[in-house]
């Protein structure tokens, strides 16, 4: 099939991906794999979304496509790679966007083995060179968060953490005072009893 550039269409914007799950099936799709990890069901359920979006099918008319006509999914799915590597994409974009079309494929017994070659695609390789940000960077950060956001920028700047330290996704859990063995309070204030050496 040709590279054309309108072959796929670019939402405006962030896309709303819920109503997908009204879809038939793509509900019992996301619960499936939010037994394992909800932040996992949403990232497939985005990434399928998008992928529907981009090439105008359906849950149901990919899952018909992979079934009737597997060559043209497959010259689709070779230029939809070529759109987003034209577009500056990278390869673990790609393979996170092409993970929940397979994902979707196989909850639908289809095992469409005809995904297109990828180079090795680090999960981290867009932030390879990214630079530690500078004190005046950092404060100019700081002044664009609001007080929880600043609290949690300067806890993973000046201390290390990690997001998912500091809560999960599901903002059911997170970093509280009692995690942190070394503080003592002491007549309404708070320290620090440090190992020594």
């Amino acid at each position: 099939m040709p590279r054309s550039p309108g072959r796929f269409r670019e939402p405006k914007g962030r896309l709303d991906h819920r109503p997908l799950l009204k879809e038939p099936g793509v509900r019992s799709w996301y619960d499936a794999h939010a037994l394992r990890s909800s932040l996992s069901a949403e990232v497939n359920l985005r990434k399928l979304g998008l992928f529907l979006y981009r090439t105008r099918l359906t849950p149901t008319g990919l899952v018909d496509l992979a079934r009737t006509k597997p060559d043209d999914l497959r010259d689709l799915l070779i230029a939809y790679a070529a759109h987003l590597h034209d577009g500056g994409k990278l390869d673990s974009y790609l393979a996170k966007t092409l993970k929940g079309v397979r994902d979707w494929l196989l909850f639908n017994n289809v095992d469409f083995r005809q995904f297109p070659r990828l180079r090795r695609a680090y999960q981290a390789e867009s932030l390879a060179r990214e630079p530690v940000p500078t004190p005046d960077q950092l404060r100019l950060i700081l002044g664009a968060l609001p007080p929880r956001g600043r609290v949690c920028a300067v806890l993973m700047a000046h201390s290390g953490l990690r997001p998912g330290t500091l809560g999960n996704d599901g903002g059911t859990d997170g970093l509280t005072l009692g995690d942190l063995p070394e503080l003592r309070t002491a007549g309404g204030r708070l320290r620090f009893d440090l190992p020594e050496g």
